[in-house]
């Protein structure tokens, strides 16, 4: 902390936090006035975050986030910066003879999802792989790509029987331009969005249809120029779905709204403009302390029911702490059918605990 902070005060002109949300290094670092101003980078937005109280500046990915930000997080200056985006070059192949090479049927109406596993893991009445195979029944001619997903999951391995080849688990990719070069409609994951992901597929042509019922809007990826609100049912959504895939032009039509959002506020002058307004709002140098006179809320709200019931569901049967990833001590406390479930999440999750590597 002492070095980070020597380090900052000799040479920056404008310190900028993009830390992991457990990392309270920086508020140890940066604990005192007359520093250069600090912007703390919120991307992680769905989750609880140390630095709050760091930050001159909260540099929110999204109007959902930004919400959070001033209600729970009690910072009242924060400012939108969008996730910067390139538009990608113009396609040198041919749907269809990018379809071939992937081994995707040329005539058929092909749907893409892109998500890590947990993405898709049901959670009350959103489950993706059972509203995959109503949609792919109600629409024969139809495909749905998914990438991302671990083909051994029971809910994708009891989808794919149902199904068979027109739902291809394509598991992870290293290069998937291809695949949305191939699509004709991208499916937003729910319960849980890949909002970069998302939003690429709209740059890369692809017209988006957002998830149904949300739980939180902060789940999922907040609504753009030509983007549908979120379905109140799933009869609702399948439904809107089946009429975008009988309809290429109203696909056209929505697909040129939703680009020309996205790129106006991720790409280009308009992230520029929205990064001048950022570092106009910095003050001269950093101050510490709350700039919010409200008193925080110990009102039991909707989003604390949610994430205690998302952590319960994906860490199963007892709400286990983190330190139980970070600190080995733990583990020679723990039953071995503990032990296999951490291992078992710590894989999940591609964090690498001491005693598994």
């Amino acid at each position: 902390a002492c070095a980070l902070h020597e380090v900052a005060i000799s040479n920056a002109d404008i310190i900028v936090l993009h830390t992991n949300p457990n990392d309270p290094l920086p508020l140890l670092a940066f604990a005192n006035e007359g520093l250069p101003p600090i912007i703390l980078v919120n991307h992680a937005d769905h989750v609880f975050w140390f630095g709050a109280t760091a930050a001159d500046v909260v540099a929110d990915l999204r109007p959902s986030a930004q919400i959070i930000t001033r209600s729970r997080r009690l910072i009242e200056n924060t400012q939108l910066l969008p996730i910067p985006l390139e538009m990608p070059a113009l396609p040198t192949e041919s749907k269809q003879k990018i379809r071939k090479r992937l081994d995707l049927p040329e005539n058929a109406a092909v749907l893409l999802s892109i998500g890590s596993n947990y993405k898709y893991l049901p959670y009350g009445n959103l489950n993706f792989p059972e509203t995959a195979v109503r949609i792919l029944h109600e629409n024969q001619s139809a495909v749905l790509v998914v990438i991302g997903t671990d083909k051994k999951n029971k809910d994708w391995q009891l989808a794919s029987k149902k199904i068979g080849n027109r739902l291809v688990l394509a598991g992870q990719q290293t290069n998937i331009v291809d695949y949305y070069r191939a699509s004709d409609i991208y499916l937003e994951s729910f319960p849980l969005g890949s909002l970069t992901a998302t939003l690429d597929a709209v740059l890369y042509g692809v017209p988006v249809i957002r998830a149904p019922q949300l739980v939180l809007d902060i789940l999922g990826l907040d609504c753009y120029d030509g983007m549908n609100s979120n379905a109140n049912s799933n009869e609702e959504y399948c439904s809107y779905v089946k009429n975008l895939i009988s309809d290429s032009a109203k696909r056209e039509e929505l697909l040129q709204l939703q680009k020309q959002s996205v790129a106006s506020a991720h790409t280009g002058d308009g992230w520029r403009q929205q990064r001048d307004t950022l570092l106009n709002s910095l003050p001269g140098h950093h101050l510490l302390g709350f700039t919010q006179h409200n008193l925080p809320t110990n009102v039991f709200e909707q989003s604390d029911e949610v994430w205690a019931g998302l952590q319960y569901l994906h860490e199963g049967k007892k709400i286990l702490s983190r330190a139980y990833f970070d600190n080995p001590a733990y583990s020679s406390c723990l039953k071995p059918s503990m032990l296999d479930r951490l291992q078992a999440l710590t894989l999940l999750r591609r964090q690498y605990h001491p005693e598994f590597r």
